[in-house]
């Protein structure tokens, strides 16, 4: 639900899912969407999980892993048809700091939440460990993170170039409007 066309194509397979299954299976839409749609939250007999609440699938479902456990670099490896299978992937943070007109993330996720350094780290590392090369680093807006625990994109890159290895690393979805501000700070 970040963009129109995503909108658009989630709403497209929730009706699927709503005209083929309805009073027959229990449907639960989750992610962006149900933040941002109230309307979606308004239909009657589905069940709508916001990003924030992803915890409530473990009312729905048995696990063995409770989801706050999950790191995301396993759970978006998981994604085979998604993600290149020689990916690792590192959640970073959720949410943003800026208030953008055109977008509906801070809405949806709320304000950033990082995750520390050291942990970032820990999961790199982990992932070279595992025989990874090439790695993506998850964001909303890379150019928030760390600014809720007093450091920032510049200061985690630095950090991953001190680690000895071969490796490539892949950074989606930087607010462009911040890398003046960070790409002088990181090390060449």
């Amino acid at each position: 639900g970040a963009i129109q066309k995503l909108e658009n194509a989630s709403k497209k397979i929730i009706n699927f899912y709503i005209n083929h299954y309805y009073n027959k299976k229990e449907i639960i839409v989750c992610g962006c969407l149900p933040s941002i749609d109230s309307d979606l939250r308004n239909i009657k007999g589905i069940v709508c999980l916001g990003p924030n609440e992803l915890n409530l699938f473990e009312y729905f479902f048995k696990y063995k892993i409770k989801i706050k456990n999950i790191n995301g670099n396993v759970s978006a490896t998981m994604i085979n048809n998604v993600y290149p299978k020689n990916e690792y992937f590192i959640q970073v943070c959720t949410g943003c700091i800026n208030n953008c007109s055109y977008c509906v993330i801070k809405r949806a996720k709320g304000f950033v939440i990082s995750k520390h350094l050291k942990k970032v780290i820990e999961e790199f590392k982990a992932g070279l460990q595992l025989g990874f090369k090439n790695f993506t680093l998850l964001a909303d807006d890379f150019s928030s993170y760390g600014l809720d625990i007093s450091t920032n994109f510049s200061d985690l890159l630095n950090k991953i170039d001190k680690i000895k290895g071969e490796y490539k690393i892949s950074i989606p979805y930087f607010g462009p409007h911040n890398l003046e501000l960070f790409f002088p700070k990181i090390n060449k």
